[in-house]
């Protein structure tokens, strides 16, 4: 008898261990473990990365003129996640200006030790490099640049310059 009973409860819970539920009509849309979720579906003029989709905005704007453009746009400016992430947005950078100096979502509060960095997009900062130089003044806002052949850094400017800037939309 407990062989019979162990045989059926195989048999009815087997179906949910491989993803779906004939009889309930229910199906696991969980991603398997390890995989890579779908590169998403960008609008015309974006360009995919990981789970997200970036524009390059040719136009130099202040950083405050750049965020709006970017919110205008349906997104933000571009938050940096990894390592992966800022190379492929340097890329575009690169691509789009011939100085390569593009403002990012970075905005930093606060006066030398006393230093608060935020993304635009609230974002957790779990990625970020030491600033290229040291802050003045704040508030300043930061860009992404490449002084030195494959060496991506992050500098702090006055919020009033007129740079390029790089959105991001989820």
């Amino acid at each position: 008898m407990a062989m019979l009973t162990v045989l059926l409860l195989s048999a009815v819970f087997s179906p949910l261990t491989q993803g779906s539920c004939i009889s309930c009509g229910l199906q696991n849309t969980d991603p398997v473990a390890g995989s890579d979720p779908a590169p998403p579906s960008c609008p015309d003029g974006w360009k995919a990365n990981g789970p997200h989709c970036f524009q390059y905005v040719r136009n130099p704007l202040s950083w405050s003129d750049a965020l709006n453009n970017c919110l205008q746009l349906g997104g933000n400016l571009a938050s940096i996640h990894s390592l992966a992430e800022e190379r492929f947005l340097l890329s575009m950078s690169l691509t789009g200006s011939d100085a390569g100096i593009t403002w990012i979502g970075g905005h930093v509060a606060g006066y030398l030790h006393e230093v608060e960095f935020n993304w635009t997009d609230t974002s957790a900062p779990v990625y970020r490099h030491k600033l290229a130089q040291g802050p003045g003044p704040s508030p300043f806002c930061v860009t992404l640049e490449e002084p030195a052949a494959g060496s991506p850094q992050w500098f702090p400017a006055p919020c009033h310059r007129r740079h390029p800037s790089l959105c991001q939309n989820h």
